[in-house]
């Protein structure tokens, strides 16, 4: 397809080349078909363009050579050559991406990085434990594929409640534009594109909800484009169902028929995955912490999804082809990372987590609720009793459980609950009292609920607990109204004073954590609580406390949710009260250090989750404290005892929190059963323990465990520290170092008039005074802003402005238009200045070359050429490669030069022979090593075997297409 291309043209365009086209410059980028993508040289903030060759006359084009008939200002050269390395498209760059994001990765994070480079179709399972930075570590390679290249469109697959996370983090931390496209998104983003594009098509990155693509239209219309790189979070929940023998649906019980739902759900994940990792996907990204539900054949499902070569089949048995699958797995434990740091001798920047026995804070419950809630759960047992009969017995022990879980929660969610239930029931016929009524998909709600999870693209925990609350109507509608009524009136005498709980947390937990508060330790307390409803209630409850109470949950716009954590964030002293809403996704280590669990969840992985908030890399505060708050002789101790504590020791002894290796309905059957136990003793009373092991071994499957951490990937890995580390080293050769880039930043805004002040705290204050530096969502005006993202965390208001950030992207797009403006010299391609204690003259030149390799489609290389000559008494000679870097770090003295004297330098020097020698000779020494660390880096390849060898083709045959001359540089000695 180029051949034809090429040929049309007379064989003179090719990818790489200068090509002048309506009366500007333009490098080619990609040449496919009749369609040349180019992006023109004097206005680099402008997006690629697209032109047919068949209207257009492209003609080779060049750079004209720095003037030397004037001399200009070293200052502006450094900053032009700079904005230069940044730019350029480095041939021999292990990265270059990363200095254009917001992240400044520390090695471990580079790990998946460098395993991606050595794939041609990117098939990566990222499963690292929570807090480690999954999110960055995809979004790295997103971006490093976006940046070479190899990918274009772009689909982002989570659970609902994470897809504004993900825009947010793609747009923060990467500058890359998302859109979220869902049910309430689609008819906008229709609106916006041209009558009758397909919107699938359209949009290039798209943030789509797991639940919402199932959909059987949906699907379709995912399934008609081809992905260059599909990402899934919490990749877990597409996994195949574990394969057992299958009950007839015919006369199956309710728990049955709403299990079936579930595995189908289930089932409607996998198959889209698996489709779009077969057919539809060039790379793929799986990402999840618990990769293994102690199941083989649903792990495996996941590592055939990235190939099918990684699984075998042994005996009957699918099991993981290890060799093979170790290249594309990247799970690590925090154990894992901490020794990465002690081989690096760096210092481990994990924060440490109190002993578990300080973290629980058990409450008595008031006499007068306790004997409420024994009179709820009587009212509850006749219920049970008459569903038993029409076979749904299991269901009406989830409603007891549900009802039960709200009233432990707080007395107002009870309230709710109860008179969300009494109105339902008020509104029913008589003759609705027949259970046929009643809808296995509502039941399923009941089930969600519980078990802490999302059923759909819409539908938010508070939702389903509405469900639920009005579960089993169908039950004696007589009775419940009576039993109900009785207890809501008893309800109206349990005040906040009588609300134990509450009083527990804010005259022992909070002040104790409060009291905590230092230099390096936040005073502001996240309070979980699964309820909105007792959100509402605390919040109320709290009003006159000494601290700033602020609330989050999921009915807020991100807009709205954002400028609550920025409230949360500026405040010394503050509780967020939130729902679960903020557990997965968000990132909010430099907000707090201290969680509280106002409600024990059944899923003892949201404990886990919740705490992954503040408990992850970037957390500055040495210890993470979090608090537990649980009811005595409740069904709080009874999840206590078989579900977290279990947990927190399993994640000590293995370093990792593994998942429930049973399913939901066995969890709820456990607990049931041991209600049950306990009701010849006290229908509340849950102190007495009953055959404890044996119930924690049905939950926790000892198997099931053994095969997670044998089938795992913990640990392992063939990429070396020492190996990330000179990547690293290599990359800020390339781009420069950190050091260099906050110069650059400095430098260059002052440069164009703006104003840079720094604060007595070590921020910058900006005033943007250029117009032709202004973006849009940057303004005139940035108040605090800091260079480096780890300030952020000391400074949470402030605005990181990195190589990435638009204001600096455009300032490098305004340095390089105006040094290469061909009508008009601004002065950055020529100067010349005195170096003490220097004999000869030097001068030096830096030049831009460009080539491109014979793989298909053909890929663009550029690399920075420096040379230079000097001339002494002895003669002229070529400076060496180390001569350069020597002679480039030489500081300039105060002596001027005059303007006559160094053009008539430049002029003597240039029209040296061994100037046009020391030219090819740099020219051939970048090309030799970019052809040896292609060559290099292909050989390497090929060894791995986990590359396509055709992938390989032509990779190291490199072709010179072109050298521009961009800067010269005289350096002269004090006296002549």
């Amino acid at each position: 397809m180029i051949k034809s291309v090429t040929d049309k043209l007379g064989g003179t365009i090719r990818p790489g080349m200068v090509v002048r086209l309506r009366r500007r410059l333009w490098r080619v980028d990609e040449l496919t078909g009749g369609v040349m993508t180019a992006t023109p040289i004097d206005d680099f903030a402008s997006r690629p363009q697209q032109f047919l060759v068949d209207m257009e006359a492209p003609e080779p084009g060049a750079l004209s050579a720095p003037r030397i008939d004037r001399v200009g200002d070293l200052a502006l050269q450094n900053l032009f050559l700079q904005a230069v390395r940044l730019d350029a498209l480095h041939g021999s760059a292990p990265f270059v991406s990363i200095q254009r994001t917001a992240v400044i990765p520390v090695e471990y994070q580079l790990v998946p990085l460098v395993m991606a480079l050595r794939q041609s179709r990117v098939r990566l399972l990222l499963a690292d434990t929570t807090g480690l930075g999954k999110t960055v570590e995809a979004g790295l390679i997103l971006a490093e594929l976006l940046a070479r290249a190899r990918a274009r469109s772009v689909l982002i697959l989570t659970p609902a409640n994470l897809r504004e996370q993900w825009q947010q983090q793609m747009r923060d931390l990467f500058y890359l534009d998302f859109e979220i496209f869902s049910s309430n998104t689609r008819r906008r983003l229709e609106r916006s594109i041209p009558p009758g594009a397909d919107p699938w098509g359209y949009y290039d990155r798209l943030i789509v909800s797991i639940d919402y693509a199932k959909d059987t239209r949906v699907r379709h219309e995912i399934l008609k484009r081809d992905w260059d790189l599909v990402v899934v979070d919490e990749a877990h929940n597409t996994a195949r169902p574990h394969s057992k023998t299958s009950q007839s649906s015919r006369g199956e019980s309710s728990s049955a028929t709403i299990s079936r739902m579930g595995r189908k759900s289930e089932m409607e994940r996998y198959e889209l995955v698996s489709q779009l990792a077969e057919k539809k996907a060039k790379h793929l990204l799986l990402l999840t912490a618990t990769p293994h539900n102690g199941y083989t054949d649903s792990y495996c499902s996941l590592l055939k999804m990235l190939s099918p070569s990684l699984v075998e089949e042994v005996r009957g048995e699918i099991r993981p082809q290890r060799q093979a699958a170790v290249h594309h797995v990247c799970q690590r434990t925090r154990k894992d990372v901490q020794k990465w740091f002690e081989d690096a001798g760096q210092v481990f920047p994990f924060p440490k987590r109190e002993d578990p026995a300080d973290t629980e804070v058990p409450v008595d419950l008031h006499a007068e609720y306790l004997k409420l809630l024994r009179q709820l759960d009587e009212s509850l047992e006749y219920i049970v009793n008459q569903a038993e009969h029409s076979g749904r017995g299991q269901v009406a022990e989830w409603f007891r459980l549900h009802l039960h879980r709200r009233a432990l929660s707080s007395p107002e969610a009870l309230r709710r609950s109860l008179d969300s239930r009494l109105r339902r029931l008020e509104v029913r016929r008589p003759s609705d009292n027949e259970a046929t009524d009643e809808q296995p998909e509502n039941e399923e709600a009941l089930l969600s609920s519980l078990n802490d999870r999302a059923t759909g693209d819409t539908d938010s925990e508070d939702d389903q607990d509405r469900f639920a609350d009005t579960a089993m109507l169908s039950v004696d509608k007589r009775a419940q109204l009576r039993e109900f009524s009785t207890i809501l009136t008893g309800l109206k005498k349990i005040t906040a004073a009588k609300d134990y709980k509450l009083k527990a947390l804010r005259e022992r937990v909070l002040p104790e954590l409060l009291n905590k508060a230092d230099d390096r330790t936040p005073g502001r307390v996240i309070v979980f609580t699964r309820f909105k409803d007792t959100l509402e209630y605390m919040a109320r409850e709290m009003r006159a406390e000494p601290f700033e109470v602020i609330t989050l949950y999921g009915d807020l716009s991100e807009g709205e949710r954002e400028r609550r954590l920025d409230q949360f964030a500026a405040s010394s002293k503050a509780v967020l009260l939130a729902t679960d809403v903020i557990s997965e996704g968000l990132n909010l280590q430099s907000l707090s250090c201290m969680v509280v669990h106002y409600d024990v969840p059944y899923n003892p992985n949201r404990i886990e989750q919740r705490t992954g908030r503040v408990d992850r890399f970037g957390q500055r505060a040495p210890v993470v404290y979090v608090r537990t708050v649980f009811c005595k002789d409740t069904s709080d101790e009874d999840v206590m005892q078989l579900l977290v504590r279990k947990l927190d020791q399993m994640r000590r002894d293995l370093g990792f929190a593994p998942p429930l290796t049973v399913s939901e309905e066995t969890v709820l059957r456990v607990l049931t059963r041991r209600r049950k136990r306990r009701k010849s003793q006290d229908v509340m009373t849950l102190a007495m323990d009953f055959e404890p092991e044996t119930d924690i071994e049905e939950i926790y499957d000892i198997n099931a465990l053994n095969r997670m951490r044998s089938e795992g990937f913990y640990g392992q890995a063939d990429v070396q520290v020492s190996d990330v580390t000179e990547r690293l080293r290599a990359m800020h050769h390339k781009f420069g170092t950190p050091e260099q880039i906050k110069r650059f930043i400095i430098e260059g805004l002052r440069t164009y008039q703006c104003s840079v002040q720094e604060k007595k705290n070590g921020t910058l204050s900006i005033q943007i005074n250029n117009p032709r530096l202004r973006v849009a969502r940057v303004g005139d005006v940035i108040p605090t802003a800091v260079l480096d993202p780890a300030d952020k965390a000391l400074h949470p208001d402030a605005v990181v402005l990195d190589v990435g950030h638009p204001l600096v992207r455009r300032l490098n797009a305004v340095l390089r238009e105006d040094a290469l403006r061909e009508e008009e010299d601004t002065g950055a391609r020529t100067a010349a200045y005195r170096v003490s204690g220097q004999r000869g003259i030097v001068l030096l030149g830096y030049g831009l070359l460009r080539a491109t390799s014979a793989t298909q489609p053909p890929t663009l290389l550029e690399e920075v050429v420096t040379l230079g000559i000097e001339e002494s008494r002895d003669g002229v000679r070529i400076l060496t490669p180390e001569e350069l870097l020597e002679a480039q770090q030489r500081t300039p003295s105060a002596a001027k030069v005059l303007r006559d004297d160094a053009v008539e330098d430049f002029k003597h020097l240039i029209s040296q022979p061994l100037w046009g020698t020391a030219l090819d000779s740099a020219r051939s020494l970048t090309l030799d090593r970019l052809k040896t660390y292609r060559t290099t880096l292909r050989d390497e390849l090929a060894k791995s075997g986990e590359v396509e060898a055709s992938w390989l083709d032509g990779f190291e045959d490199i072709e010179v297409v072109g050298f521009d001359l961009y800067c010269l540089t005289l350096l002269l000695p004090e006296a002549r």
